[in-house]
């Protein structure tokens, strides 16, 4: 079973630039963001496939964690433009600076000047 992490912040990104462009926002949709950012929280530390659904053992990719940031960051920026949402944005600040911290220190190559 494959394990696709980078997912979840490209579809909390494309829902919350739907809520931004005017497109009618119903409920379901951010309690969809709720459950996914949910699942996020507690799995984003973990290896998995990747955007390239890698055969064999799961990794860490770089991808894949900046788009736990992504789901992180837009959650927080939903809340921020939308009061009234439900949702931690306190919790959600704390996943993205973790997630962001983990990138730059093992997600970097100073000697490359490249994240990897």
């Amino acid at each position: 079973r494959q394990r696709q992490l980078d997912v979840y912040g490209e579809v909390i990104d494309a829902l919350r630039l739907a809520r931004v462009a005017g497109l009618d926002d119903k409920p379901h949709a951010w309690n969809l963001q709720l459950s996914l950012l949910g699942f996020l929280e507690s799995s984003w530390r973990e290896p998995d496939e990747g955007l390239w659904e890698i055969r064999g053992a799961r990794r860490h990719f770089v991808h894949s964690k900046v788009m736990a940031w992504v789901a992180a960051d837009r959650a927080v920026r939903s809340l921020e433009e939308n009061p009234e949402l439900p949702g931690d944005a306190d919790r959600w600040r704390a996943m993205r600076d973790a997630v962001h911290a983990e990138v730059c220190e093992k997600g970097y190559d100073p000697e490359r000047n490249t994240f990897t």
